[in-house]
């Protein structure tokens, strides 16, 4: 899958610099800082367990070209990582579940320039590298599971986002600005997970009996990324700003 991944990646980057090579192009690297979350739908109806804060993080690199006046595109190539914590506020409200996951994430943005100001909206693929969850006890960690066989290896996303130039040299330049990501298909393999009990991940416990909440295995509802985060580019090359 790797060897396919990094023929994919390279095809994006020659198309852009050789298709649009007479245009003005730039290139960069990319930080954002992300409030990621787990959106899992089984627990909407649940006020037993609460959803927890988590930070994240997305790192890489850039290549845009300008397409027509205000209009540009932008390839990225980053490293996601999304975090989300789920409490148990009855039954045991010592108990808790984290989930860490790590994406390699392709996001094709369309990006619209006015002066220094951009506005920008594009399809993401991710790719996923590795997955954990940890079950905590009164302070302590009684369960690590790392079952990768349980996500699904895709996610599939919608990411907007917008920006303004904040510092401008003849050589480079350094915006700020904020995004958010929506992944559309389930984070879970379904095929992978048995519907005859509160499995994990579709309950933060997967050891509990059926009958602690049934409506869990019945549902069995999808599980969305989703993140807002606070970025910053520093980005060299021609690209004009109007």
């Amino acid at each position: 899958m790797f060897k396919k991944l990094y023929l994919l990646l390279a095809f994006v980057f020659a198309f852009q610099y050789f298709a649009f090579s007479q245009r003005s192009k730039e290139f960069g690297l990319r930080f954002s800082a992300n409030s990621p979350w787990l959106i899992n739908q089984n627990l909407y109806s649940d006020d037993g367990i609460d959803y927890g804060f988590s930070y994240g993080y997305s790192a890489g690199l850039k290549a845009g070209i300008d397409v027509y006046y205000e209009f540009g595109v932008n390839a990225e190539i980053l490293f996601t990582h999304y975090a989300s914590a789920f409490y148990e506020n009855k039954v045991d409200p010592h108990w808790s579940r984290s989930f860490s996951l790590n994406y390699l994430e392709m996001p094709i943005m369309l990006r619209y320039k006015e002066d220094k100001f951009y506005f920008e909206a594009g399809p993401q693929l991710g790719f996923l590298l590795n997955a954990q969850s940890v079950q905590t006890h009164l302070g302590d960690k009684d369960e690590i599971r790392s079952d990768k066989i349980l996500y699904n290896p895709l996610n599939y996303a919608l990411v907007l986002g917008s920006g303004f130039m904040v510092y401008e040299h003849e050589h480079y330049n350094i915006f700020l600005g904020g995004r958010m990501s929506y992944g559309f298909n389930n984070v879970f393999n379904e095929d992978n997970i048995n519907p005859t009990k509160v499995y994990y991940p579709y309950s933060i416990f997967p050891n509990y009996p059926l009958s602690y909440n049934p409506d869990y295995a019945v549902q069995n509802l999808p599980v969305h990324t989703f993140y807002v985060g606070f970025c910053a580019e520093l980005s060299w090359g021609n690209i004009r700003h109007r």
